[in-house]
């Protein structure tokens, strides 16, 4: 008898070759995985949370009700967003015209840029930032060997990190006049005050919830980390949130003083204080996303932004619906 969280984490190969622990003369990750599926029934049993119970037949988890919430970009906003797209797209038209590595180089950079300005404009304007000061030292120096870690061997958190860190590390050029379309970019992004997104997430929090309500906030990537962070400090009070992230630093969090500083925090401590109620707010990253049990005070999850890997989320909702739950 085989128990197993996550059998499938996206490769067939990987998947049949659990499955062939089980009944190797069933299953074969060799051979052609479509032929296979109508065996699994003969081999897998799935529990489902949302159906599984104790043996009064009562159901073990609590239901999940899942809600979205829309806001709309301010003018600024829309010509900054609309002004990234066209260099998006003048970007993927470049990197058409080139082959093999160096197409994929630039296209990687550019499908990046895109998730961290999904995220938040903090986000993607400190991006940007760093790839200004790097192609500025470039100085004719260029590399076509961009990667990400190997998807089999990071973790989620793993590759977040190295996403936000991407566009400041890669030096090819995404369009011939760059440096001069990174300096339209990053001013578009300074006349911005205040980002819709967490103004919206600030004015869902006051109105839908209990002051005491506690809540546990994901995102990607730590400078919207730390954005929302400071909007929930200004707004609820120094000391009502804490992090975690893979590294326990974090840069940029305004004090009551008004001055800003890195912060650390071991996930261990930040998810201590958030449980026994010391602090109302916890904001992690991916680095959250496994090995933290979250149920015991909260049921209240919010996406501040939408992984591109649906597993991500899946991950991010288990930190609150798991066994213990005693609300939906």
């Amino acid at each position: 008898l085989f128990f197993t969280g996550t059998p499938h984490r996206g490769k067939d190969y990987g998947f049949f070759g659990l499955m062939r622990l089980v009944r190797p003369d069933l299953v074969d990750p060799e051979h052609d995985p479509l032929e296979q599926l109508s065996q699994l029934s003969k081999v897998m049993i799935r529990n489902n949370k949302a159906t599984v119970t104790d043996l009064q037949g009562q159901k073990l988890f609590k239901p999940v009700n899942v809600f979205s919430r829309e806001y709309q970009y301010s003018d600024d906003e829309t010509q900054f967003y609309r002004t990234l797209s066209e260099f998006v797209i003048d970007g993927r038209a470049y990197a058409a015209t080139l082959d093999g590595r160096a197409q994929t180089a630039r296209m990687l950079v550019l499908i990046t840029l895109q998730k961290l300005a999904a995220s938040s404009i903090a986000a993607i304007c400190n991006a940007l930032r760093k790839r200004r000061i790097m192609l500025a030292n470039l100085v004719g120096r260029s590399s076509e060997s961009v990667a990400l870690p190997d998807d089999e061997q990071a973790t989620f958190d793993d590759l977040a990190e190295a996403e936000e860190a991407l566009p400041g590390s890669a030096a090819v050029l995404l369009v011939e006049d760059e440096i001069q379309r990174l300096d339209e970019l990053i001013a578009l992004a300074d006349a911005i005050a205040r980002e819709t997104k967490i103004e919206r997430l600030l004015q869902m929090i006051g109105e839908e919830f209990g002051p005491d309500e506690p809540i546990l906030l994901f995102t990607e990537y730590k400078a919207t980390q730390a954005l929302i962070i400071n909007a929930l400090h200004r707004r609820f009070g120094f000391g009502s949130a804490t992090f975690i992230n893979g590294d326990e630093r974090l840069d940029g969090l305004e004090q009551a003083s008004g001055s800003a500083k890195t912060v650390s925090q071991p996930r261990e401590h930040a998810a201590d204080a958030f449980n026994a109620g010391k602090v109302r707010f916890l904001v992690s990253n991916e680095a959250g996303g496994e090995g933290i049990d979250l149920q015991e005070r909260c049921a209240v999850l919010v996406h501040a932004d939408m992984p591109w890997n649906p597993m991500r989320l899946h991950q991010r909702g288990g930190r609150l619906s798991r066994y213990g739950q005693t609300r939906p």
